[in-house]
């Protein structure tokens, strides 16, 4: 596996839960955190770089972990590959940051040693001028061992953190939380295309019989998000019996270009033996040949049955310069038209997100930064709508 940032959720009432595991992870910060496996990455002479400091309104306590700069991060977490886990804390912050679920394969006759982050969980921390509870959710990879949480601060701008918990969440209490979620936003109206299920008649009949499928998806950063949506345990409540078990293979900025030659196709996608293979991404660089290469490659080695996904970028039709429309132009010169032909011409599926996540976001009647924590990246409305997509078109 590779270092990957798999953005995940929420911000919500801890109320409005489901009741959870007992935790891994307990921290009111009313003992030295350095001395309870806590670790930071700051300057030591910068004033804004992590402390722990007292604070009369915490809300566990009147301690807590501080930083302007930097970040604090947990103890090193055991973690059981595929399974859920829950992140609560409390925060209090000027501005936004970020919070993280970074995971590593810990070598056990080298346990002292500090692992390399193999993959990783990242998402917004929205600014909060009281001490606010989020509720968040993350997934541990395969292959890994344990986990850190870590809390960062962006732009120089304080953020206050208290009360951490980390305990084991089942999948259908992940579901349960994302329409607890899902609740404070306006309602997404997509409807996929009929026509999908022609190139995907394998895919269907095992949704449709409750079966197992094993779904890769390949790409970069942005695809990591869309992954780390949870889309599919909404596939699995519709699809009664059904397990879609997800593998997220990506590198940062990395397209089919990458992908496409012998040893990082078998690395990346044939080792895992999909059963559907979701090529995504906004790094492919327009390069439609890596991509067909890419879908021949995985053919060429057994019945792997295909989708191609845009990306969410450009975020405007650049021949209009307004919101991208549902309608994909058949002889379109924009990315999204050249890889619908691609896929018509390879026999495989397509997905458009371009037109029903910007329709979405100009009809609920916000900006960009109601769906993106970075220029690339998604918060948990983005995820949330991304989720919604994904889920509605692999559902039979």
């Amino acid at each position: 596996m590779h270092w990957v940032l798999r953005g995940v959720l929420v911000c919500i009432a801890v109320a409005a839960l489901p009741a959870a595991a007992a935790p891994l992870l307990v921290a009111d910060f009313e003992r030295d955190p350095a001395g309870e496996g806590w670790i930071t990455a700051g300057a030591p002479n910068d004033p804004g770089a992590p402390r722990w400091v007292e604070a009369a309104d915490a809300p566990a306590g009147p301690h807590a972990l501080a930083a302007r700069t930097g970040y604090w991060a947990s103890p090193l977490l055991p973690v059981t590959p595929g399974a859920y886990y829950r992140l609560d804390v409390s925060v209090k912050a000027e501005g936004n940051g970020y919070w993280h679920a970074w995971c590593y394969r810990v070598d056990a006759e080298t346990p002292e040693t500090e692992p390399a982050i193999i993959s990783g969980t990242c998402s917004q921390l929205e600014a909060a001028g009281a001490w606010t509870p989020r509720v968040m959710w993350f997934r541990a990879d395969r292959g890994v061992t344990h986990c850190r949480v870590v809390f960062q601060p962006l732009n120089g701008k304080p953020i206050l953190v208290d009360g951490v918990s980390v305990r084991p969440i089942a999948r259908h209490d992940v579901v349960a939380c994302q329409d607890a979620v899902y609740a404070t936003m306006p309602p997404l109206g997509y409807t996929p295309p009929k026509d999908r299920w022609q190139r995907l008649a394998a895919t269907k009949r095992a949704l449709q019989r409750g079966r197992s499928l094993r779904v890769v998806m390949l790409g970069d950063s942005n695809v990591n998000d869309i992954a780390s949506s949870d889309w599919h345990l909404r596939v699995e409540r519709a699809c009664r019996g059904a397990r879609l078990e997800t593998i997220v293979s990506v590198l940062g900025s990395t397209g089919c270009w990458f992908y496409k030659e012998p040893e990082q196709l078998k690395t990346y996608v044939l080792d895992h033996r999909p059963d559907l293979l979701i090529i995504g991404g906004i790094s492919h660089n327009n390069d439609l040949a890596s991509i067909r290469a890419v879908i021949r490659g995985v053919r060429a080695a057994g019945k792997t049955e295909i989708v191609l996904m845009t990306g969410t970028a450009p975020r405007q039709d650049p021949a209009t310069g307004t919101a991208w429309t549902l309608a994909v132009d058949p002889a379109g010169t924009d990315y999204r038209g050249k890889l619908a032909r691609l896929a018509r011409e390879e026999h495989v599926a397509y997905l458009d997100l371009c037109g029903p996540f910007f329709q979405y976001l100009a009809a609920a009647g916000h900006g960009e930064e109601w769906v993106y924590r970075d220029t690339y990246h998604f918060n948990d409305r983005g995820k949330h709508a991304l989720a919604r997509i994904l889920a509605a078109y692999f559902t039979p």
